[in-house]
């Protein structure tokens, strides 16, 4: 399980490098409490596309991301082009 709290801007090329390696240790991987404070749609679809593209990544969870931020619905949109 990875727990994901990070500031807008950080590296989120780690959090990828963190699902490949626990998987890499034949472990199931799930992030919970995704949340990036101040984070656009793109921060936040690198992680979930960093789960989507690992087959022992298993689970997302949000943490912070209410359906009034979501609304706009582009953040669901950017994941499904």
């Amino acid at each position: 399980m990875i727990s994901v709290h990070y500031l807008q801007g950080s590296n989120s090329g780690g959090v990828a490098g963190a699902i490949n390696a626990l998987a890499s240790a034949d472990c199931d991987v799930a992030i919970t409490e995704l949340d990036i404070a101040g984070a656009s749609s793109s921060e936040y679809t690198f992680v979930v596309r960093s789960c989507l593209n690992q087959p022992r990544c298993i689970g997302i969870t949000s943490w912070g991301v209410s359906d009034a931020v979501l609304s706009s619905t582009l953040l669901l949109r950017s994941l499904l082009i």
